[in-house]
């Protein structure tokens, strides 16, 4: 496949960026995945939060681009989004960006016995990550994108990619394999963390309750199916493998959600997994060319964005391919 664009990683950054790559009339595009399918890792085991604030400007732009975008998506797809809106506590709520509808008020006036201030964002949603994935692959596979699963890399030498089943001399490369892209290629630092997610149940939690996170507690629920999706936003350097559970993560989760979000009713927790969320050394995404190897492009770090940012993220990404768009404060050579 002499000429071929290499994509490394089929999940949310990986995929994204073949589609508008293919929209741009790119020919010659194959995603390489190690796993049997698409959004194995961080991509598919996510809590599903379309959520578009943040402290970083930058940042934000990306996520309400993307958000727009993947509201038009799931919305073709029966059961596919739920706009719940979303509830951000913390001290620092003056300093997020969020949706054009997004504004500061009083917590307890969206969720009852709830205190303090918070952000507000009554566009912010519960979205299926394996319907959004999906409906971006079969888009791209429509634009004539190959796919291969099971099929891992075993040495990247400039553009040239030796896989477990071949050699491909490809035009360019773009490494976009979540917390193993530092593995792929260590030329920038991309750190995995190991964050929990358990399900539960909480009488005051209906159907219709926002997700709500609190930043300075580090806690967040969101409702599903007749119960509870709730993390503790654990932050732990982990080894680039798949992460094991660990069930103290159980008793720290029940007692930030007594303290935070004790008023809201009685809370049981039951099951939990863990997964991996990938980050650069200043926390911003990777987007572009890297900054030794002609013909290597990012497009890592989402940090756990990938849900809500990957349209936007995957567009920004082919038009700095194509050299069609500077990445401004995503570009990797910043390091």
């Amino acid at each position: 496949m002499s000429g071929a664009t290499v994509i490394i990683g089929a999940g949310f950054a990986g995929i994204a960026t073949a589609y508008h790559l293919a929209r741009r009339n790119v020919r010659d595009i194959v995603v390489l995945e190690r796993e049997q399918g698409p959004g194995m890792h961080a991509s598919g085991r996510n809590a599903g939060l379309l959520r578009q604030s943040s402290g970083d400007p930058a940042t934000a732009e990306l996520l309400r681009a993307g958000a727009r975008a993947a509201r038009r998506i799931a919305a073709r797809i029966p059961g596919a989004i739920q706009t719940t809106g979303s509830l951000i506590l913390g001290e620092a709520v003056d300093r997020l960006s969020g949706g054009p509808r997004a504004r500061v008020v009083d917590a307890g006036d969206v969720v009852p016995g709830l205190t303090g201030r918070a952000l507000f964002d009554p566009e912010d949603a519960l979205i299926d990550p394996q319907a959004l994935l999906g409906a971006y692959q079969s888009a791209a596979r429509r634009r004539g994108v190959e796919f291969s699963f099971g099929e891992s890399v075993e040495e990247l030498d400039g553009c040239q990619v030796t896989t477990s089943a071949r050699r491909i001399d490809a035009e360019r490369v773009v490494v976009a394999a979540g917390a193993w892209a530092s593995e792929v290629s260590r030329t920038i630092e991309i750190k995995p963390f190991r964050r929990h997610l358990f399900r539960g149940t909480c009488d005051g939690v209906t159907a219709d309750t926002p997700f709500v996170w609190h930043e300075g507690d580090g806690v967040y629920f969101r409702p599903e199916s007749g119960g509870v999706l709730m993390s503790p936003c654990d932050v732990e350097a982990h080894p680039v493998a798949d992460p094991q559970y660990d069930d103290n993560q159980r008793e720290v989760l029940a007692e930030r959600i007594d303290a935070t979000f004790g008023a809201l009713g009685e809370w049981r927790i039951g099951n939990g997994w863990a997964c991996l969320r990938s980050f650069a050394p200043d926390n911003r995404f990777v987007i572009g060319a890297d900054p030794h190897v002609a013909g290597l492009y990012w497009v890592a770090g989402l940090g756990g964005h990938g849900v809500t940012a990957s349209w936007a993220v995957g567009r920004l990404a082919a038009r700095v391919i194509l050299g069609q768009q500077d990445a401004g404060p995503f570009d990797p050579n910043r390091f």
